[in-house]
């Protein structure tokens, strides 16, 4: 199969999971870098009499221009990286290592493309006005924080991805070689239902380190005293200071969040792809 379809694959399946979960990503985001216990129906209703729809969504944009590249990047690499693996659709003991690694290699691979945007992302979703540019977010990081901000917090963000999509992308294939053994449909419902497992055991495995990547990206009060050059000294820098529960800030949000979108986006990359196979088929 051609590389070009897992990257138009990828990519559309981050837009459609990023748009349909955005409030939910705004809500996580000022949970995370807030550092104290959010009533996600409060900040809703705070959000929108701040700014409407448009803040619900604010930062939208740049995660969609972000996340298109990204997931395009990331699915491409993984499943060229398969082909130089032993790795095939049987159930073994050996399987998730080399479809984990190779899951890692291409988070990490996407993430050195589009880190930046994601920089930019998070600040934009902190302007509850939702009037702030993309254009003027890069401007303003840069002058005010020089160009090594749009790559602050990288490594914890690879520490974070890696493992998150060593778990959630070989836990959906694994589950859909046993669907296959046991002859059961691998059809919409399943491959939402599957998505949504995935993507919850994987943000739980990862969860700590996604909250130290957004201090790290948001700065100012948010990451002040934060260690950056140890992601460990960190994390427990924070443990010390706010409490372990700290390291789960907004967990429930992300959990209501991950759990459709991660459902979404593997559900629609994985039907493109067994649609454009059907088609390829269907031409022999």
């Amino acid at each position: 199969m051609p590389v070009w379809i897992f990257l138009l694959a990828g990519g559309c399946a981050g837009v459609a999971a990023r748009t349909a979960t955005a409030p939910l990503e705004k809500i996580k985001i000022v949970a995370q870098t807030g550092g104290g216990k959010v009533d996600i129906g409060a900040e809703f209703m705070r959000v929108w009499r701040t700014g409407g729809l448009r803040g619900l969504y604010a930062g939208n944009l740049a995660n969609c221009i972000r996340t298109f590249p990204y997931l395009g990047i990331t699915t491409a690499v993984y499943k060229e990286l398969l082909k130089l693996t032993p790795a095939d659709d049987e159930v073994d003991m050996m399987e998730p290592v080399y479809r984990g690694a190779c899951a890692a290699a291409g988070g990490i691979v996407g993430q050195a493309f589009t880190y930046p945007m994601d920089v930019v992302r998070a600040r934009l979703t902190l302007d509850d006005t939702g009037r702030m540019g993309i254009v003027q977010a890069f401007r303003d990081i840069y002058t005010r924080e020089g160009p090594r901000a749009f790559y602050r917090g990288f490594y914890a963000t690879c520490q974070a991805v890696a493992p998150f999509l060593a778990v959630q992308l070989p836990t959906l294939d694994i589950l859909k070689a046993l669907a296959n053994d046991r002859g059961i449909p691998v059809d919409t419902t399943f491959l939402l239902c599957g998505g949504a497992f995935a993507g919850a055991l994987a943000q739980t495995v990862v969860y700590p380190l996604d909250v130290l990547r957004r201090r790290l990206q948001v700065g100012g009060a948010a990451s002040a005293n934060i260690v950056a050059d140890s992601t460990w000294l960190a994390l427990r820098g924070i443990v010390e200071r706010e409490g372990f529960r700290s390291l789960f800030a907004g967990i429930v949000p992300t959990y209501v969040k991950v759990m459709p979108a991660t459902g979404i986006g593997m559900t629609t990359c994985n039907l493109m792809v067994m649609k454009y196979d059907e088609m390829r088929q269907q031409k022999r």
